[in-house]
């Protein structure tokens, strides 16, 4: 996910910081079949395992964040689709963390809402228009209180 930019390479010198998100798919085995049909839309799925736990991922061809038109920046998810019908988070405890909102700002967010909307995940990510850095924030309940990372 554009470990190689400079640019890239030059904001994780400074620190940890919040890049990119993914979406799951919860229709069984639709990712690929969709990919093929709307490649320009979808980048390829590559298959990935760990342990026991198996799922398809989207990762563009150059390895860089998902974009349209030009437009991205970690602000379009990565799609993923767990290949068990079971959530691996199902099987974690509690642990009372929870999202309360995904916001962005981007240049160029009628570009990225235009594409999230076709995703049909528009409602998962507060969007605006800005004219500084694309920037992704989320923000948690937990039982210490609230938490942000950006």
């Amino acid at each position: 996910f554009g470990l190689d930019d400079p640019a890239m390479q030059a904001r994780l010198a400074q620190g940890p910081f919040l890049a990119h998100w993914v979406a799951r798919v919860e229709r069984p085995r639709q990712l690929a079949m969709w990919q093929s049909q709307y490649p320009a839309r979808i980048a390829p799925v590559v298959a990935m395992r760990r342990g026991d736990l198996s799922w398809g991922l989207t990762v563009p061809d150059d390895g860089a964040f998902p974009a349209w038109q030009g437009a991205g920046d970690g602000l379009l998810p990565s799609l993923i689709q767990w290949d068990s019908p079971r959530h691996p988070a199902e099987s974690l405890p509690n642990d009372g963390v929870a999202l309360k909102a995904l916001k962005g700002v981007h240049p160029r967010a009628e570009v990225i809402r235009e594409q999230l909307d076709w995703l049909g995940a528009g409602h998962l990510l507060d969007l605006d228009s800005g004219d500084g850095p694309p920037a992704l924030v989320a923000e948690f309940d937990t039982p210490q209180g609230a938490r942000t990372l950006r």
